[in-house]
């Protein structure tokens, strides 16, 4: 998520740039420009292959003349660029160029390119993980009064449910996740007025005590967990089908490439069914680092039979969803769980009752 934000910050700089810093001084020319990631550098040919954002592949070509500059992340102009060459350039750098663009050869002759380099974005990413984690907090919108600019919510700390209050001054940042994504990119600007009870959040806030917090930025979400039998597979759409465990629905389960998804190890899979057995819904306080070491999960390697818990958007009946996060091996605390279900003489109201951390990993990873 961090890595998103950092670079959406780098294109926006860099969109602001083009239309801003060099208009002013080369308007006459009325330059195009396209902004991406580079992913191939030719210096013999001098060329530059870059990754749009929306996954195209152009080749920037440039000349003896052609102006290279730098600027660190979160410029607005080139005030402060520095003057580089093209030796000083490295895969993952985000570069803007501009010049005459061809879109049907998808070729760029570039008269000027800016860059911000992997480096300094990725210490600024690091910076701001380091910042949420710090001053992050997540968990479950309980009510919200526009008019006060406040909202009442319900987070965990060390274990222990707490309410307390978030403010909203106005230069409060509020994104809404949508699009089957989870990516900061795809989050749009909301108001106020847009967050509802039951959505999940994560929020940079400043402590103000007595158990008031000022947002800085928040991100919400309204998500459900689920979690069933594949019973089919297809591995060229990315799709998958079960049988959901509590309505015995048969539900389509789309994966992309936003899917985060992992491999339980059979040991934190037992751990959850430990816990479940003496009522204890919560997980080891590390429980997001460990699922981040875990291998990921192909859907190659599922099979039918196996069981699957997933987050995704919340849909009232939902016949196909998008999975925001998807995990496997996760047999050891499910299987018991489907026994009680079966047992069970009210199994419309039946609970899965775990931990709902593994709901707020939606936000959390």
């Amino acid at each position: 998520m961090k890595k998103n934000r950092v670079f959406i910050l780098a294109i926006l700089v860099l969109g602001f740039i083009s239309i801003y810093g060099y208009g002013k001084t080369e308007s006459a020319k009325l330059q195009k420009s396209i902004n991406g990631e580079i992913i191939k550098i030719d210096l013999n040919k001098s060329q530059i292959k870059i990754l749009t954002g929306k996954g195209e592949e152009y080749v920037v070509s440039y000349a003896p003349n052609t102006n290279f500059k730098k600027i660190q992340p979160g410029a607005v102009n080139l005030e402060k660029a520095v003057v580089i060459n093209p030796n000083d350039l490295g895969e993952g750098d985000k570069l803007l160029a501009l010049g005459k663009i061809d879109e049907v050869e998808k070729t760029v002759e570039a008269n000027q390119i800016v860059i911000v380099s992997a480096k300094d974005l990725s210490e600024l990413s690091e910076k701001s993980r380091q910042e949420w984690y710090r001053n992050g907090i997540v968990g479950e919108i309980v009510a919200v009064d526009p008019v006060a600019k406040q909202a009442t919510v319900k987070i965990r700390k060390k274990e222990i449910s707490e309410t307390v209050t978030l403010k909203f001054p106005d230069v409060s940042q509020i994104r809404r996740f949508s699009n089957n994504s989870v990516a900061y990119k795809d989050a749009v600007a909301v108001s106020l007025e847009n967050i509802k009870p039951n959505d999940l959040f994560r929020a940079l806030v400043n402590d103000k005590g007595n158990g008031i917090s000022e947002v800085r930025e928040i991100l919400v979400g309204s998500f459900q967990l689920s979690s069933g039998t594949v019973t089919e597979i297809n591995q060229n759409s990315q799709q998958l089908k079960i049988k959901e465990l509590v309505s015995g629905q048969v539900m389509t389960v789309v994966l992309n490439k936003n899917t985060y998804a992992r491999a339980f190890s059979q040991e934190f899979s037992e751990l959850i069914r430990d816990n479940l057995k003496k009522q204890d819904t919560s997980l080891p306080a590390d429980f997001g680092q460990q699922i981040r070491n875990m291998p990921a999960a192909n859907i190659s390697e599922i099979k039918v039979g196996d069981m699957i818990l997933f987050n995704s958007l919340a849909q009232e009946k939902p016949v196909s969803v998008t999975a925001l996060y998807l995990f496997t091996g996760v047999e050891p605390f499910l299987l018991p769980i489907q026994k009680r279900l079966q047992s069970s003489k009210n199994q419309s109201n039946f609970k899965l009752g775990l931990p709902e951390g593994l709901n707020n990993l939606v936000l959390g990873l």
